[in-house]
Parts: structure tokens; sequence; C-alpha cells
């Protein structure tokens, strides 16, 4: 399974600094992520489908398979994980 595998994501791997967002962007960096802010959300669901993308966990679970139900339910508001404030803890 993995063997004939086209690196894609990592194909900048040894060329770029990953420390530096320019170099990223001069080789198409976030290309893709702005393609799918462009799409409706079954469009991006049913692109990532057709293109055969799978996990890297030992069963190669396919990447689509899980985000329908996660879209129709999406959050409407972010949760942060930070540590309250005084602010926040006043009006808890």
């Amino acid at each position: 399974m993995l063997k004939p595998q086209v690196r894609i994501v990592l194909r900048n791997c040894g060329i770029i600094d990953p420390d530096d967002l320019d170099q990223y962007l001069a080789r198409d960096g976030y290309r893709g992520f702005e393609k799918c802010l462009t799409m409706s959300w079954q469009e991006v669901v049913d692109t990532v489908k057709r293109s055969g993308l799978r996990g890297r966990g030992g069963a190669g679970f396919p990447t689509w398979r899980k985000w329908p139900p996660a879209g129709s339910n999406r959050a409407t508001s972010a949760i942060s994980s930070a540590t309250p404030t005084k602010a926040t803890r006043a009006h808890s």
C-alpha cells in the first residue's frame, strides 16, 4: 500500500526551510486550502473522496469517511482550552 504512493504533502521536505512561510507560499503552499474556501462542504468531501486519500494509520482508513457526520453538525462557535482569566472567571 505505501510503496506506490506519491509524496504530496511532504514533497517539499528537505527543499524548503520549514520555518519560512514565504518559501512555502512560493511553492504553492495553501493552494488546496484556498480552493476549498471557494467550494461547498459537500464539494470538498466529494473531492477528497475521489482523490482516494487515506489515513496513515495501519488500516489506511478513507479520509472522507468521517467527514459527512461532522459536517452535518458543525459548531457555530469556537471553544478555547486556554486557562481562564479573572474576567472570564467572574462571569462563570
